[in-house]
């Protein structure tokens, strides 16, 4: 578990650069100040056609190539410590709260060391995850988002967030957001599980 958490620790520094072009990609490619027409920048969706799918990869390298031009090559890496700290957060709840979750329900009568435990424990870990890791979540956004200059670092952004909009501000959101990491780690720890039901073999103790 530890090497899976660092794992995905390195996969967001080294991809961070792809989740700030995402924003700018669906704005079609223009400047964060430049206003834009409907239909602009649409993703591509299961069963477009080949013109289509060219045409989004085209808007993804244009979006690199637009932040590198106007904002230069350390724009695609703005805002990745919070993004690292997002994902550090998020890991740990998640590894945390599933191992805690599922020792307690396998203390009770009629739960085993099976599918069922494991995918109410997936759930909860979703749930801590999303509890601990949304005022982070929003942070990281912010920053990402920011052209203006509004937010001067993390800590500045936590505080204008919780000033200007109040502590809610921290859990916009969290329902979508819950279906998202909630099956995320019911799929990834099932997963994990059966892996190690069917393929590792555990050393005994000496």
């Amino acid at each position: 578990e530890g090497a899976l958490r660092r794992a995905r620790t390195i996969r967001v520094t080294c991809a961070h650069h792809e989740d700030r072009c995402r924003p700018h990609h669906r704005r079609g490619g223009h400047s964060h100040r430049q206003p834009h027409g409907p239909g602009q920048g649409a993703p591509a969706v299961r069963g477009a056609s080949p013109a289509r799918h060219a045409q989004a990869l085209l808007g993804a390298l244009n979006a690199y190539a637009t932040i590198a031009r106007q904002e230069g090559v350390a724009a695609l890496w703005t805002g990745v410590g919070p993004n690292i700290a997002r994902n550090a957060i998020i890991n740990a709840a998640e590894l945390a709260s599933y191992d805690q979750i599922k020792q307690s329900l396998l203390k009770v009568p009629g739960f085993g060391d099976n599918v069922v435990t494991h995918l109410i424990a997936g759930l909860g870990a979703g749930f801590f995850a999303v509890c601990i890791g949304s005022p982070v979540d929003v942070v990281k956004s912010r920053v990402m988002g920011d052209s203006t200059g509004q937010y001067k670092g993390t800590v500045d952004c936590f505080v204008k967030t919780f000033r200007n909009d109040g502590l809610l501000a921290f859990y916009k959101g969290f329902i979508p957001n819950f279906g998202r990491l909630g099956s995320w780690n019911v799929i990834m720890f099932l997963t994990l599980e059966q892996v190690k039901k069917n393929f590792l073999t555990e050393v005994p103790h000496q």
